[in-house]
């Protein structure tokens, strides 16, 4: 039921969409659920409760995602405060760094 709830995935796929065009939404919603798919399989074959049950497994990837979020969130705030924005040529074009970029955001 969760995953019929819209949530930051689908707001990258709509900002991706809005701001590149189709093409990067395409190549969002295929990084998504690219994502989505390794995660579904992971959990089917155990690796959940494996990662669970082993506590420095978990701390260390916890502490992963923790770091990666923040150096997100501190290239985002650099972007800000220098003024660099994509720009965008127009509606429905691509960033030179093509879709596969999107993908990867996705």
């Amino acid at each position: 039921m969760l995953i019929l709830i819209p949530g930051p995935d689908f707001a990258v796929v709509t900002r991706n969409t809005l701001a590149a065009g189709r093409r990067h939404g395409r190549w969002s919603a295929i990084g998504v659920t690219a994502s989505n798919a390794v995660q579904g399989v992971t959990a089917a074959a155990g690796l959940g409760a494996l990662i669970v049950r082993s506590q420095p497994l978990f701390e260390a990837i916890r502490w992963a995602g923790v770091a990666y979020l923040a150096y997100l969130g501190v290239q985002a705030w650099r972007s800000a405060w220098r003024g660099d924005y994509p720009r965008s040529t127009g509606p429905g074009t691509c960033s030179p760094g093509g879709g596969s970029a999107a993908g990867w955001t996705g």
